[in-house]
């Protein structure tokens, strides 16, 4: 697998490209991992419904949105979220 081209990470209020994390790479990339922490809001926080993930291959031509999975807990109710495109 080879460095992200640009790696994107909004909840489901975020809707502009503008506002994401970006990490550039050298080469396009065959596929993407992404890996981030969730502190859920009061209620219920549904992942791929209420906080999504997009990654670009392409320098942000086109996003992706990555599956996410849970992968345990980091502290507290911070929870571990992963996905790949």
């Amino acid at each position: 697998m080879t460095a992200a081209r640009a790696v994107t990470m909004a909840s489901h209020s975020v809707e502009s490209p503008s506002s994401f994390l970006t990490r550039a790479s050298i080469t396009s990339p065959t596929s993407t991992r992404i890996c981030m922490l969730m502190d859920p809001a009061t209620g219920t926080t549904t992942i791929n419904s209420d906080v999504k993930a997009y990654v670009s291959r392409d320098n942000g031509t086109t996003y992706s949105q990555a599956t996410l999975t849970d992968e345990g807990t980091y502290s507290g109710t911070q929870k571990i979220m992963a996905g790949t495109v």
